[in-house]
């Protein structure tokens, strides 16, 4: 992860200017980029035994397939208590950061604000979901540990755009 971060920074002094005349074709393929990560782990986090190898049409043995996708060891109720907590935890956390970024010890202005309030809790799925498979590679239950992060990047959005017209508020005093 590290090693085309720091290959960037070095290069970009030299390669800036033909970057930024291919900037909007390169935003498109980061987002495609994106859209297929979240794509590929939604799939196989909502995918159950259907969706194991050996299932297909063609008289394999079904009886030994196992798959790391599906949701089959968690109960609906689990379900909404994990999404339930992960709301209240992100609400929570934007309202301590904005707590601690408006104390006047930081000397932040209110653009600062607003930076801290959303970056500060943002989490990613294109880190996540590779940190999860490097921590659990051998985990069945790959698909119950990475719906927490599959639910939170989504909270992150709605909370925000929950939040928005009240920063915009905040912002004009």
């Amino acid at each position: 992860v590290a090693l085309p971060i720091a290959v960037g920074q070095v290069l970009r002094p030299f390669v800036s200017e033909k970057v930024d005349a291919k900037k909007p074709t390169l935003n498109m393929v980061s987002s495609a980029t994106l859209l297929l990560i979240i794509y590929t782990t939604f799939c196989n986090t909502f995918c159950g035994e259907q969706c194991a190898p050996g299932t297909a049409e063609g008289g394999h043995d079904n009886s030994k397939a196992t798959t790391g996708g599906g949701l089959d060891g968690m109960s609906a109720w689990g379900l909404v208590a994990t999404c339930g907590v992960l709301v209240m935890m992100q609400f929570c956390f934007m309202v301590l950061c904005f707590a601690m970024a408006t104390q006047k010890v930081w000397g932040f202005s209110k653009p600062d604000i607003v930076a801290v309030i959303f970056s500060s809790v943002h989490k990613s799925l294109t880190l996540g979901v590779p940190v999860l498979k490097i921590v659990f590679p051998h985990s069945t239950n790959i698909s119950i540990i990475s719906l927490p992060l599959l639910v939170y990047h989504p909270i992150q959005i709605l909370l925000g755009g929950f939040f928005a017209p009240w920063i915009r508020t905040w912002m004009l005093r």
